[in-house]
């Protein structure tokens, strides 16, 4: 129902209506099953729907703002750039360049570049392994988050190419959640920004970093996509594309794509 019905104002009443439950008992449940209320799923949903028509069309800002649901331009830019790590503009800037379209050509290159990922012992540390029990051609991102989802920029993120050894290093003191995502191949820089990470590691148990110089083993697994699994709304090559930078200090023609 959530998933056909995101552009309309359904409250949490209506959806457990449908289920023929109570709000408090639906909510229970729901929030058991996917890790998130439905509140936060349901704009999820919305945010996704939007990314994929930034993408995949010309309509302006506006108006998909207004056919996902949203009824303010400001709130929806607002939620959407906290979401996502960019704003509904730049979303689209980014997905059209060819610059940064580039990057992504050559894969061997690619794959050569992000070898700094797996080399980088800092104080703070959380590293181990994550597996997947076939063969995978395309890029694992691994973010650590706030959030019991993974929306905004990352406390600490890797990318790899291949399954193995990986690193978050300079994680701060707090509370975090680990997830783990998987997109293919794709030669297409759009269709990285498009496609749906099939191969997930979520509902990850909270992770402590009671101080800076901690270091934590935390091996992964990843799995087939879940029906039960939120929308992954972080701009995934972007956020490829801003740590290189970070790394390499790229003289940044990307930073005109954030203006």
């Amino acid at each position: 129902m959530m998933r056909n019905n995101y552009h309309t104002p359904l409250t949490l009443q209506t959806i457990a209506d449908y289920v023929q439950l109570s709000p408090f008992h639906f909510n229970r449940i729901f929030r058991s099953i996917t890790g998130v209320p439905p509140s936060v799923y349901l704009a999820a949903l919305r945010i996704d729907q939007a990314k994929k028509m930034l993408l995949r069309t010309d309509y302006s800002v506006t108006s998909i703002c207004f056919d996902i649901g949203y009824n303010s331009l400001g709130t929806f830019t607002t939620r959407f750039t906290q979401l996502v790590g960019v704003t509904p503009t730049q979303l689209r800037r980014i997905s059209r360049d060819q610059e940064a379209a580039a990057l992504f050509q050559n894969w061997d290159d690619l794959k050569l570049s992000l070898e700094v990922f797996r080399h980088y012992p800092e104080k703070g540390t959380i590293e181990g392994n994550i597996f997947f029990p076939q063969s995978f051609d395309g890029l694992i991102f691994i973010g650590l988050f706030r959030d019991p989802i993974p929306q905004g920029d990352p406390v600490s993120a890797t990318v790899l190419t291949e399954t193995g050894y990986y690193c978050l290093p300079l994680v701060p003191p707090g509370k975090y959640y680990l997830f783990a995502t998987a997109l293919p191949r794709s030669d297409d820089f759009r269709t990285m920004f498009e496609s749906g990470a099939y191969l997930r590691c979520t509902r990850q148990p909270v992770i402590s970093m009671p101080h800076e110089n901690m270091r934590k083993t935390e091996d992964l697994v990843l799995n087939m996509k879940s029906w039960t699994d939120t929308p992954i709304l972080l701009a995934l090559p972007w956020l490829l594309l801003s740590r290189l930078g970070d790394f390499y200090h790229m003289p940044l023609h990307f930073n005109e794509l954030l203006s």
